[in-house]
C-alpha cells in the first residue's frame, strides 16, 4: 500500500469512528412551543440552544430581553413586563409560569409539529 493510500485509509478511519463535538446537541428544549394563556390568549415560544429567541402573543412578536437556562429550566423575558419559566413536562410538553403585571399564570405548552 503507498503511503498516500495508508494516508488516506488512516484519514477514512478517523472520520469514520469520531464525532463532531456538534452532532447531537440539540437541547431537548429546543423547538416551537405553542400554549395559552388562561386558556384564551395564544402564546408562541421558539427556542434556540436553550435560549428563547421569539416570543408571540396572538401572533404579534414579543421583545425578549433576556434568557437564560436556570438547572432545569428556561428563563425568559423583560423584567418590566413579564417573565416566563419553562420546565419540561414530557417528551414533548412544557409547564410555563408566567408572571406580568397582573399577577401570574401557569400555562401548559406543546411542541408544535414540524
Amino acid at each position: 500500500m503507498s503511503s498516500l493510500a495508508r494516508v488516506g485509509a488512516t484519514l477514512l478511519a478517523l472520520a469514520a469512528f469520531s464525532t463532531p463535538s456538534f452532532a447531537g446537541s440539540v437541547s431537548p428544549f429546543d423547538g416551537v412551543w405553542t400554549g395559552a394563556i388562561d386558556n384564551s390568549i395564544r402564546v408562541e415560544v421558539r427556542i434556540v440552544d436553550d435560549k428563547a429567541v421569539a416570543y408571540s402573543v396572538k401572533n404579534t412578536p414579543i421583545d425578549i430581553k433576556f434568557s437564560r437556562e436556570s438547572g432545569d429550566a428556561i428563563v425568559f423575558g423583560d423584567p418590566d413586563n413579564y417573565v416566563f419559566k419553562l420546565q419540561r413536562s414530557g417528551d414533548a410538553t412544557l409547564t410555563a409560569r408566567y408572571r406580568d403585571r397582573d399577577g401570574f399564570s401557569r400555562i401548559a405548552l406543546s411542541r408544535a409539529q414540524g
